[in-house]
């Protein structure tokens, strides 16, 4: 999503980032066989969600989870902000890629042999 990546810049426009998370697919990993993976902090329970599978398979490293077995629904933005949040029964949101994949500087992969 070009408006998330614009905002963390700090050139983005939150509500044109709003709109276009609303329309947007995102994936939103499980925790069991049922519940969707949240986390609760200063009071908020926060709903993971993820733009691609890039930033799922980067939270699922930092978890310590095997990124081939994290089941995950695809959902619309829209979907977890007007059900699954007020569903969450206490005060919460969506935090969005937590773990930062695309921000994250790449290492070029070595063929260096030693003797």
């Amino acid at each position: 999503m070009h408006q998330v990546r614009m905002l963390r810049a700090g050139a983005g426009d939150p509500a044109l980032m709003l709109v276009q998370f609303r329309m947007s697919a995102v994936l939103v990993p499980r925790w069991g066989d049922e519940a969707l993976w949240t986390a609760d902090e200063g009071g908020l329970r926060r709903i993971f969600a993820f733009t691609s599978e890039e930033e799922l398979a980067a939270f699922a490293r930092v978890k310590d989870v095997p990124v081939d077995g994290l089941p995950y629904l695809t959902v619309l933005g829209s979907r977890l902000l007007d059900v699954a949040v007020p569903g969450l029964g206490v005060p919460g949101g969506v935090a969005l890629d937590v773990a930062g994949a695309a921000t994250r500087p790449r290492r070029a992969a070595s063929s260096s042999a030693t003797s």
